[in-house]
């Protein structure tokens, strides 16, 4: 059920309708969110969803970059809301409970991790962080040095102001990215390939011949 894979009401991070749009920057800056929810008053009163991704833009006003949000009820089947997410090309959902307070907030990420975990966990290989996978390609994990990826691997990764794949990801992107999404490296491109709500866990680097 959603109720056990979603983040509890006591631990959200999120921002009032009332705030500045510099203030949301921030907020996102030092949480690391990606997408935080936006509440009126109280977080029973969740009025939308901000993304990162919609705070470049110059002259904004919080109104101009609040999405709408879907309200599910926390006994909701995870399956059930994993096909939700996709018919509606949403991501992330605002738990209700039975007297129409706010429960929680659960993520596609979320769904994720709560719906194959157990079975990511059972066919692990390997505790190795770097597996080769065939000739050009190694699945990695996002903790592992720079200076050894590129010793052993010839990842050919800029050096800069990191020390691990996860610190060169993030200085790319400048926020959390979704699995799935790739960077485009000299010899080869990267593919996250897990990452949580806070943490990039594990990539695919495939090295072009």
């Amino acid at each position: 059920l959603v109720r056990e894979a979603m983040v509890p009401r006591t631990a959200i991070q999120a921002i009032n309708q009332n705030s500045k749009i510099a203030d949301v920057r921030q907020f996102m800056k030092e949480t690391g969110k990606t997408k935080i929810p936006v509440y009126k008053s109280t977080i029973d009163n969740v009025t939308g969803i901000i993304f990162m991704f919609d705070l470049f833009a110059d002259n904004l006003t919080l109104d101009d970059v609040i999405k709408p949000v879907i309200y599910i009820p926390e006994n909701k089947k995870c399956n059930e809301l994993l096909h939700e997410f996709k018919q509606t090309s949403k991501s992330i959902a605002i738990v209700i409970d039975e007297y129409g307070g706010t429960a929680g907030l659960v993520t596609l990420e979320d769904l994720v991790e709560e719906l194959l975990g157990e079975i990511e966990e059972s066919t692990e290989k390997s505790d190795q962080p770097i597996i080769r996978i065939n000739k050009t390609t190694w699945k990695i994990k996002a903790s592992e040095s720079i200076e050894t990826l590129n010793e052993q691997i010839n990842a050919n990764i800029p050096e800069g102001d990191y020390e691990t794949l996860a610190g060169y990801i993030l200085s790319e992107l400048g926020r959390i990215p979704e699995s799935g999404e790739k960077i485009a490296l000299k010899n080869g491109s990267i593919m996250v390939t897990r990452a949580g709500r806070n943490l990039i866990e594990e990539v695919r680097f495939v090295r072009h011949e």
